[in-house]
């Protein structure tokens, strides 16, 4: 009886769809909300800001910007008005006191105003690792190997000399403790912001409302979908072509 296998493709194509998803949600969130000049009249409120803050009553005006507005992402933060109106700071890893122009008034819990930005910044990692993870499924797609290479193994970090690098390339996708590794450098990345807008969004000064932006919400989702990818990695398996032992000759 021969022990050749091959595996459904579904898994594996399964896991890209969801890996592309995920790729595209983390550019948005790290390159549109680029504040791209100081006067922008473009769509700000549809902007994949992770904290918008708004008057929590029409009464309340904000400072000198005249925007009624604010969103705050990786890079900085606008202000805008219904009529459109903008303004913007470019600002990497930004902190806000009380004598910040603009938004120096707005209440910002210390977590926000102080650590938002830099934890923010941690989310370009993920898009990085996350454009990798993407190339090594596509690349490993129909990749020589009589069976799945086994969940539990010792971790090679660089290829052996008899195998070759794609069978190795998916070796490593599917081993537990590359997988492990890859989430808590995931989680790594991404709680940090989540926790702090998630909860300093209802710490905002009583006379504004502070809200989790779609840029949070998209963050949020993107880390849900990569770990699925990984445990779909490890329950379901990759596209295998078991012709061929992935073995160099």
């Amino acid at each position: 009886m021969s022990d050749k296998k091959q595996n459904s493709p579904v898994p594996h194509i399964l896991a890209i769809l969801l890996t592309l998803i995920s790729t595209v949600f983390l550019v948005l969130v790290v390159l549109y909300n680029v504040p791209l000049s100081s006067s922008d009249r473009s769509n700000l409120s549809g902007r994949m800001w992770l904290l918008t803050v708004k008057p929590a009553t029409s009464s309340t005006f904000s400072s000198s910007s005249g925007g009624d507005s604010y969103g705050f992402g990786i890079w900085g933060w606008c202000s805008w008005s219904d009529g459109g109106h903008g303004d913007c700071t470019n600002d990497s890893f930004w902190k806000i006191t009380s004598a910040t122009e603009d938004v120096g008034s707005l209440g910002l819990p210390k977590s926000i105003a102080q650590s938002m930005s830099t934890a923010a910044f941690l989310l370009t990692f993920n898009l990085v690792t996350t454009i990798f993870l993407l190339c090594d499924l596509l690349y490993t797609i129909h990749f020589h190997s009589h069976a799945q290479p086994r969940i539990i193994a010792p971790l090679k970090l660089l290829p052996p000399k008899k195998i070759k690098m794609r069978t190795w390339h998916a070796q490593v996708l599917r081993n537990l403790w590359a997988c492990c590794l890859a989430v808590v450098f995931l989680l790594a990345w991404s709680l940090p912001v989540i926790v702090i807008v998630g909860v300093g969004a209802g710490d905002v000064d009583g006379s504004w409302r502070g809200k989790i932006g779609v840029g949070w919400i998209f963050t949020l989702i993107a880390t849900i979908l990569l770990i699925a990818v990984r445990v779909l990695l490890l329950m379901g398996g990759l596209w295998n072509n078991p012709s061929h032992s992935g073995r160099k000759k």
